[in-house]
């Protein structure tokens, strides 16, 4: 959070992207507490995060295994849905919840819309992994 503080005390404006490279960062090195910190400190100095901040903290929990909050995360926002339901999609299935993950990969085709193919590569990798194969 050190960077952020220089930012500010130099007189000058995060921006959106500031903020989504600080968050990112934070996840990255498993700083999920630092990361929301920023989420509320980048909505306080009045920037809307956007589905790169949002997809950003859904794989960093995923990532961790705290696939509960990244569901809460995911259903907590109106963006929209297609990148953030595909990292949910290939988190859940990375920590075993295949089921889960199955269902919203045919949610996002039955609402039309198109799953590319590393969501499917993402997740025969992880059917493999829980066969063991």
């Amino acid at each position: 959070m050190s960077l952020l503080d220089k930012i500010l005390e130099h007189k000058l404006s995060p921006s959106n992207v500031t903020f989504n490279l600080l968050v990112h960062g934070q996840c990255k090195v498993g700083e999920m507490d630092n990361a929301f910190r920023l989420l509320r400190l980048m909505e306080e100095n009045g920037l809307a995060p956007d589905e790169w901040t949002y997809g950003t903290l859904v794989d960093g929990l995923c990532e961790r295994g705290r696939v509960e909050e990244a569901n809460i995360v995911f259903r907590g926002n109106r963006l929209p849905r297609s990148f953030l339901e595909a990292l949910l999609a290939i988190g859940l299935g990375r920590e075993g919840h295949l089921e889960e993950a199955s269902r919203l990969v045919d949610h996002m085709q039955s609402c039309g819309m198109s799953s590319c193919e590393d969501i499917y590569n993402s997740m025969v990798n992880c059917f493999l992994q829980v066969e063991n194969v």
